[in-house]
């Protein structure tokens, strides 16, 4: 049991540091009126908004959004967020295009409290 449970724990605490040096650091911080998105991952990044309350009414995948090369900052106005209410939590969803054209693969989420 304890052997099971040891390699459980070295399997997750490993892949979470290799997950972070691949992956970089994308930063997400609450502004008065805005949102500021940092990208610090080694390549450019796709991303959209939503406000987290009308997550279940929508259909959406990651084929679209606005890019932020990487160690650029981008700062997205709260009024730009599409149905946004004041108050609400917001979701920032950012992924990797693989190619033009291509919808994103994998998707990482950053759950901004307001």
């Amino acid at each position: 049991m304890r052997v099971a449970i040891l390699l459980l724990l070295s399997l997750i605490l490993g892949g979470c540091s290799l997950f972070e040096a691949e992956e970089g650091r994308v930063e997400v911080r609450p502004q008065p009126n805005a949102l500021i998105i940092s990208n610090e991952t080694g390549k450019t990044i796709h991303y959209e908004i939503f406000d987290r309350e009308i997550l279940a009414l929508i259909n959406w995948a990651p084929c679209t959004g606005v890019n932020i090369p990487d160690g650029r900052v981008a700062q997205i106005r709260f009024s730009d967020v599409w149905m946004y209410e004041p108050g609400h939590d917001l979701v920032v969803y950012w992924w990797y295009r693989p190619k033009s054209g291509e919808c994103g693969k994998e998707i990482d989420s950053i759950v901004v409290e307001m």
